[in-house]
Formats: structure tokens, sequence, C-alpha cells
């Protein structure tokens, strides 16, 4: 249900501050309004507070930043998308989801527990309902994502500056009366801190994998641990964080493909976090060095190098893990890998496995040639391909692991000779792409009734047009999840800007009434939009007429929602189809049912093929 934007907004569609006993006035720069919050009428006088994030300023707040009992409470959705992050509201829970890149920060109404990717944090104030909207305390919210905050009391000025900015940084009103006094003092470390100064990687192919996080000074406390199976976390506590480059992408490893830093938490006690994003689970240990100033990560993979002696221009060694490979190069120009058909091998003798939503891409032999290729680890590190793992699986058929970078294809060329397995973007492959988004997943539920959960239907519809799809040679389909996962409305996007010639998101409609009913279907104008070939209010009308026509429900129509983050940040032509209403009892009980589903997804499919045959889209 994308009606309210997936909830994000946060709060009811009425003019700012339009609640009950509530009113605002702004005089030149002092703001007197009535402020709802905590069950009461508290008023409010004080000077105006602006915001600039990264150094731009904010404006067209709905709501204003207010100071309470000291401390400086943000409109969340305003802030936090002015850096590029997406903002999701769980209402059963009263939880707010701030989700910027690989990091997840959670906020609970009335709590003073925040989390960072599930690691709890300490606030010295709570997130609250303020005049209906979701206002959330400034500095705690921003840290916990790594950036900075200071405050200017000469201007009334609140900056939030994302990692790699150098701005010094000032403390926010702590000692205020309702925010029309305040004592600043700039932060400095304690005696007692240390800052993280770098991090030193392998030099070369060849070195150990070792990496070295550095520090001022002695370090006096340390933690790690495995995040999930590819992430090697390290805190190191009573730390700042110095290291110039906080993103760091590793050219000479092959099982770590990026190093990332940042302030992770700053109250009760400073913590500076190092992630070492792996391709694959190893061994690892963590150790202090003997003058105690370095944290020393060692990976253990026992690292060779092979080739068949037989790499010119254009192809790369190979740097592998007890490396027994042989008879193959890897021709970096054109991203292929290049086998010796020593075993009279045809084109039907490899399957190819498209693990995309898991990051990589499997060709599989149809029998054990490990006597002729070898076990070991092709490191390639391009925009496509992290790097390539050659194994054996379980079955005992030799397999070439495409670890990703960027979804990719390929091509099988087979001769006498050689084999070349050609690794490609799916738009050098494929001529007609869609990608199919089932909306919300996991944390975000999206829209509730009648017995009901919107993210539950949306994939179970969007499985079923992809199940159409697989069968279709003419069109190849994605999905930008197929189980009960969260990837960032801000990914879904991405994902199709960079494969697909036509995004469908797929939804269920909401009221706070249980009257509206029907269907509708959503779209934005693109400045990339070509008159005469596909666009994304050409698929809009199809898919609603599809859709309408299958399941004779209510013609609510097509509409134009420039808000909407997987409409405004696609590229190619996108729409989002509404199905019907989970609040509305006909609709639900409708939608419950999986013939009606199956009709769905066929409209919707049907709508797919009939646009794509008849307009351009490349």
């Amino acid at each position: 249900m994308l009606k309210f934007n997936f909830k994000k907004i946060l709060v009811a569609v009425t003019a700012a501050f339009c609640v009950a006993g509530s009113s605002s006035v702004i005089y030149g720069n002092t703001i007197d309004m009535n402020l709802v919050y905590d069950g009461a009428n508290h008023a409010y006088s004080a000077e105006e507070v602006t915001i600039k994030v990264n150094g731009d300023k904010i404006t067209n707040m709905d709501v204003p930043p207010v100071i309470i009992d000291s401390r400086t409470l943000v409109p969340v959705r305003a802030i936090f998308e002015k850096m590029g992050a997406e903002v999701t509201w769980n209402d059963s829970t009263q939880q707010v989801y701030i989700v910027k890149d690989n990091d997840i920060v959670d906020l609970k109404i009335d709590s003073n527990t925040g989390h960072t990717n599930g690691l709890d944090f300490k606030m010295d104030t709570s997130a609250k309902i303020i005049n209906d909207r979701t206002m959330i305390p400034v500095r705690a919210a921003s840290e916990a994502l790594g950036c900075t905050v200071g405050w200017d009391d000469a201007t009334r000025l609140i900056t939030i500056n994302e990692k790699g900015y150098s701005n010094p940084v000032i403390e926010v009103p702590t000692n205020s009366s309702n925010g029309n006094s305040t004592t600043t003092t700039a932060t400095t470390p304690k005696d007692n801190d240390i800052q993280l100064t770098g991090v030193n990687v392998p030099s070369s192919t060849s070195d150990k994998e070792i990496f070295t996080i550095k520090a001022s000074d002695v370090i006096e406390k340390y933690n790690s641990f495995l995040l999930g199976e590819n992430r090697i976390v390290v805190d190191v506590y009573n730390a700042d964080m110095g290291i110039a480059n906080t993103n760091i992408t590793t050219t000479n490893s092959t099982t770590v493909k990026s190093i990332r830093s940042a302030q992770n938490q700053v109250e009760p006690v400073k913590i500076s976090r190092v992630v070492l994003d792996l391709t694959a689970t190893v061994n690892y240990n963590v150790s202090l060095s003997s003058d105690k100033k370095s944290i020393l990560v060692t990976l253990e993979t026992n690292k060779n190098t092979s080739t068949d002696g037989s790499s010119g221009s254009g192809s790369t060694a190979v740097d592998t893990e007890k490396s027994t490979l042989n008879n193959l190069t890897y021709d970096s120009a054109t991203n292929t890998i290049v086998l010796k058909n020593l075993n009279g091998l045809k084109e039907n003798d490899f399957s190819t496995t498209d693990n995309y939503l898991l990051g990589n891409y499997k060709v599989t032999l149809d029998d054990d040639y490990h006597n002729t290729y070898g076990y070991g680890i092709i490191s390639v590190n391009n925009n496509l391909v992290s790097n390539i793992t050659v194994q054996n699986t379980t079955s005992g058929n030799t397999q070439f692991v495409i670890n990703e970078n960027a979804i990719v294809a390929t091509k099988i060329y087979v001769t006498d000779a050689e084999i070349r397995i050609k690794i490609m973007s799916p738009r050098d492959v494929y001529s007609k792409i869609v990608v199919i988004d089932p909306g919300h997943g996991k944390t975000d539920p999206g829209a509730s009734g009648n017995g009901l959960v919107e993210k539950e239907l949306n994939l179970q519809i969007a499985l079923r047009v992809y199940d159409l799809f697989e069968s279709n040679n003419n069109i190849k389909v994605y999905l930008t999840r197929a189980n009960d996962s969260y990837p960032t409305n801000v990914n879904r996007a991405k994902m199709a800007n960079s494969i697909a010639d036509l995004f469908i998101s797929i939804h269920i409609n909401s009221s706070t009434s249980s009257l509206p009913n029907g269907t509708e279907t959503l779209y934005t104008v693109h400045a990339t939009d070509v008159s005469g070939k596909l666009t994304s209010q050409i698929a809009a009308e199809y898919l609603e007429g599809y859709l309408v026509k299958a399941l004779q429900t209510t013609d609510r129509g097509i509409k134009n929602r420039s808000d909407l983050i997987v409409l405004n940040q696609t590229t190619v032509p996108a729409a989002l189809v509404e199905i019907g209403f989970i609040s509305n009892a006909a609709d639900a009980e409708k939608l419950s049912k999986d013939s009606y589903k199956d009709i769905a997804a066929n409209a919707i499919y049907s709508a797919i093929v009939d646009m794509m045959n008849n307009y351009s889209v490349r």
C-alpha cells in the first residue's frame, strides 16, 4: 500500500499543525506555537532553529525543529531523506526505521533505547509524536548513522554532516530553558580518548591477508564479532573516528572487498567501528599489536598464485586460496573466463543458476573436471565481478561461482579448442527486461486489515507473475525480493535503473475508512521519457486497464505521484499497482483467495507483454 508513501511520512495528510487545539505563528525568527505531546498541551515560544545537512539548508519542513528539555527534536523524514536515507514506520510497534546504505537505525516512540544494526544505544531523550508528527532526537539518530552534529548558538543553526566532513563538532544545546538560552562548548576528546587514524591493507595480491587498524595511542578495549556470514566487525572503545577514507575498496584481497569505518556511538562511551565486508565466510583472528596501538585482523587464506603460463595482453593472473587452478585464464578486457576444452565439452554440458538476490551467478558443468581445471579463486574486482570461485558441488560437478558487484548474465561459447564464459550486463544479453517489485517486506509489513498483511499479498502475487515470465523467452524477469526480506526503496530503484527496461511495483491499498475499494495505478513523469517509446504513464494505463477488466473491480484510474521513491528515483518506465483495498471487507475477501491472486498475476503479466510488444523500450 503506497497511498501514504509506506506511512513514511508518519503523519496524517493535513496542513502543518492543524490538529485540535494546536497553532503556530512565526514572527521573524520567533516561533510561538502549541505543542501537543504526552497527552497534554505545551506552550512553546523560542527562536527559530535552522538545519543544514551536508551544507544544504533544509526548507519547507511541515513542522519546525523544537527544543524540549534541552534536547533538539526534528522531523524525521525531512532530515534523513535529504541524506538519501529511507524512512519507514511500523504502526503496530510504534517504531521508525531509518535505512542508509547498509545501516538500519530504529527508534521507538517514548523509548530512550535505539538500535543500530540490531545493537542497542542509549539516548538522553526519546522520539515523540508531536502535533501528529514523528519527531526524533537529532544528535542520537544522526550519530547512530555515523554523522556529526553541530550547534551554532549565534545563528541557531544545527549542522548535520555525513562521514567525510571535517567541520568542528559542537554540542547541541544542553543547558537551556525551552530553547531560549544555551551554553555551548566545542567538543574536544577526553584525556583518555584515542583516535583511529587509518587501516593498512595488503600491498599486493601475494601478501598475507592482514588488515591493520591503527590508533593514535594505546587501545584499552575493543570487541570483534562476525555479523551475518560476511562482515567482520571491530568496535574500538573510547575512540574518535579519524580515518580519512571511511570507505576503502580493496584490490589486493580475494576475501575482503571493502572496508567501512564510522563513529558508531558517542554516548555513554565513544565507539568507533570498522567493518570488513567479505566475499565469503573465512576463518579469521583479531589480535592486539605488541605496542597495543593497532588491531590486526588476520584472515586464514594460505594464499598462493597460479596461472597456466599463457596469460597474454588483457588477461589477469589468478590469485587463489590453496589454488590448484589450471588450464584457464580470465580475460579482464572482455570479462571472460577462458577454459581449454580438453574434455570435448559441448554447450549443453553447461547449466547456469542466477542467484542475483544472493549476489552470485553459477555456471555448472555436467561432471567432475577438477583434474582439468582445479580449485581456487580468481580475483577480478571490477564493476561487475568481485571474484570467481572454482569449486565442486556436493554432487561432484565442477562449478564456477561468479561473486557479483552488480547483477550479471553470461553467454557461453564452445569450440573444439576452448570454452569462453563471457560475463555481461543483463542489458547486453536480453532485449527486454522487467523488474517486478513486491512492495514492503520484513520489518515493513505495509498495510494490514481483515486478517491480511500487505507484504505477504504483494509477494504472493509477484511470485505468480515471475513464474509466468519464466516460460517467456522474449522478456527476462527479475524480482527485487523473493522472500520476506527488505531491500530499501532506493535500492529497488537502483536495481531497476541498472538493468531494467520496465519496473512494476505491486501493492495493496488501504484507507482509514472501510468504504474505499477498487484498483488504481500510480506513476510519475520522467525526464527520460521519449515520445513514441514506452513511458511510465503508458505502463500505468495498460496495467490499470488489464487489472480492472480481469478483476471486475472499481476503476480508480491512474494517478501521477511524484512523491514515491520507487517512482521518482527510477529512470526507466515505472508504475505501481494498488490491486485492491485491504481495509475494505469485500476487497480483502477476494484478495485472500488464491484464484483471485492468479487472475491478478495473469492480468499484470498480460499487460506487461502487450505494452512491451507494442512500444519500443530502448
